[in-house]
């Protein structure tokens, strides 16, 4: 039963990291031009955006660490692509 523990653990603590899809960079906060969007299709024509939340570090020298973070659970089940959009203001 000992061996098995482990691999229970391993396995929720997996299942866990699954639930969100995240992206991270560094962006210069010198360059105030872009947003930067998640989105998802499941036909690569079609996108929409995902509901996202988002988190930064200030890093100094005009640097800034950016995670967003988006939950699976709102995405279809099928097959489903992701891309870093990013569009000029």
């Amino acid at each position: 039963m000992r061996s098995g523990t482990p691999r229970s653990r391993a396995h929720d603590k997996r299942s866990i990291q699954l639930q969100w899809l995240k992206v991270e960079f560094t962006q210069d906060l010198r360059a105030d031009d872009v947003v930067v969007n998640l989105q998802f299709s499941s036909d690569l024509i079609n996108w929409s955006e995902v509901s996202r939340k988002m988190n930064s570090t200030y890093l100094g020298n005009h640097g800034m660490q950016i995670m967003l973070e988006a939950p699976l659970s709102e995405l279809p089940d099928s097959n489903t692509f992701f891309r870093v959009h990013l569009l000029l203001r």
